[in-house]
C-alpha cells in the first residue's frame, strides 16, 4: 500500500475541518413553527353611569326621577271599557309570557318642555332596561291600562309632575341592572341616552353600540 507524505496530508485535513464547521446551525434562531409574541388589544371602554334610583334624570324637555324597581310575576291593568278614574273600571293581573316576569320602574316625571305632551300613547320619553348582557328591553304597549297611570291624550302641561309607572317584560332568568333614558317624540330634538343604574352591583361595567 502507498503512504501519503506529510505535505500531502495536510491540506487534506484543513479541508475537513472546514466542511464540518460549514454543517453547524445557529443556535439563536428560533424554532421552525413558534408562536408569534402576542400583543395586547384595546379594551373598549364602558359607558358611565350618569345616575341612581332616586336621582333626578334631566334630558331635553323633561326630568324623570325613578322612584322604585320592583320585580313580579304579575301587573294589575284595566281592560275594561271605563277609563282608569272610572267606578266601573276593573283592574285584573296580567302575566308575562311563559319563561318571562316584570320589571316595574315607578317614576315622577315633570315636563320641562315648551309644551304639552300625553306621557302614555305620544311616546314623548325613550326609555328601556338592560340585562347583564346589555340585552335592552321596551315597555309593554298600553301603559294606560297599568293602574295609576294617566289616560292616553292626558295632555301633561309645561311645569306640571305625574307620576308614571313603566313595566318591561323581561326573560325570568335575566339580571336587570340598568336603564337608558333618552328624550322621545319632544319637539324632534336629538340628545344621547343618560344611563341609570338600577342595581347597587352595576358600576358601568358593561358597554353599548
Amino acid at each position: 500500500m502507498r503512504l501519503l507524505s506529510p505535505s500531502a496530508v495536510a491540506p487534506i485535513l484543513v479541508l475537513a475541518v472546514l466542511a464540518l464547521g460549514s454543517c453547524g446551525g445557529d443556535d439563536t434562531q428560533p424554532e421552525k413553527g413558534s408562536a408569534p409574541t402576542d400583543t395586547p388589544s384595546e379594551e373598549q371602554t364602558p359607558e358611565p353611569v350618569n345616575f341612581g334610583v332616586g336621582e333626578p334624570v334631566t334630558a331635553p324637555g323633561f326630568v324623570m326621577t325613578i322612584k322604585k324597581v320592583d320585580e313580579s310575576p304579575q301587573i294589575l291593568v284595566n281592560e275594561t271599557d271605563y277609563i282608569s278614574g272610572s267606578p266601573n273600571a276593573r283592574f285584573t293581573p296580567r302575566k308575562p309570557d311563559d319563561g318571562g316576569k316584570f320589571v316595574i320602574l315607578r317614576t315622577r316625571i315633570e315636563n320641562k318642555a315648551q309644551e304639552s305632551f300625553d306621557l302614555t300613547c305620544a311616546f314623548p320619553i325613550d326609555i328601556k332596561v338592560f340585562n347583564t348582557e346589555s340585552q335592552q328591553y321596551d315597555p309593554i304597549e298600553n301603559l294606560y291600562e297599568i293602574k295609576g297611570n294617566p289616560e292616553c291624550n292626558d295632555q301633561l302641561q309645561p311645569g306640571f309632575k305625574d307620576r308614571m309607572t313603566y313595566a318591561f317584560m323581561v326573560p325570568e332568568t335575566a339580571k336587570i341592572v340598568g336603564a337608558l333614558v333618552d328624550v322621545g317624540a319632544v319637539g324632534n330634538i336629538e340628545s344621547d341616552p343618560q344611563i341609570v343604574a338600577l342595581d347597587e352591583s352595576y358600576k358601568g361595567t358593561l358597554s353599548f353600540d
